[in-house]
């Protein structure tokens, strides 16, 4: 499936188990900001912009927090 989203407006969509999703940037700009809920409890939620605001970094590896 292949969806274009535009400037500055958001979509929702699941994904199943084993799904890979791919953001690209066509314009090579700034790509997104995610926000991703578990399907069984939308509690359960990660967030690339606190992501990056706890660790106060954009470059995550092995032991950042999600």
């Amino acid at each position: 499936m292949t969806e274009i989203i535009a400037p500055r407006s958001s979509t929702a969509f699941p994904l199943l188990r084993g799904e890979t999703l791919r953001v690209i940037d066509p314009e090579g700009g700034q790509v997104t900001d995610m926000l991703a809920f578990a399907r069984a409890d939308v509690r359960k939620a990660v967030s690339s912009g606190r992501t990056f605001d706890y660790e106060e970094t954009i470059r995550i590896t092995t032991g950042n927090r999600l």
